[in-house]
């Protein structure tokens, strides 16, 4: 068996089944791996939300309000967008996406422990 030092757990990660991860390292780590994977897919939906969003805020219209902005960081913000524009209601469906996808994903978290506490708490110990 190989050793690859302080990351030799990571390859359980990737090739281990959720069952087999529970019956070698318990339930809290499991439960710790699928907390860490539903960060990386909010986080993977939230870049994705910006990088739709950039390009709708770099080509509004100047504004009264935004004549003064010269740095190309805050030209792809919604410190570039006017008031009143509809521009932003990209940034409220943006939004919207955003916390529907975790809400839901929530929805099937929960759904998913609740199955997976009583497989564990039916094993003996």
């Amino acid at each position: 068996k190989k050793q690859f030092g302080f990351l030799s757990w990571m390859y359980k990660l990737y090739f281990l089944t959720n069952t087999e991860l529970m019956d070698e390292c318990g339930m809290d780590s499991l439960c710790y791996t699928r907390v860490l994977e539903f960060g990386v897919k909010l986080s993977f939906v939230g870049i994705l939300c910006g990088l739709v969003l950039m390009p709708i805020y770099a080509t509004a219209p100047v504004a009264p309000d935004t004549i003064g902005i010269t740095d190309p960081i805050v030209s792809v913000s919604t410190s570039n967008v006017g008031s009143g524009d509809n521009r932003l209601i990209a940034t409220v469906v943006a939004a919207y996406v955003i916390f529907g996808y975790a809400m839901y994903n929530v929805l099937l978290e929960f759904e998913w422990f609740y199955v997976v506490r009583y497989q564990f708490l039916k094993k003996p110990l």
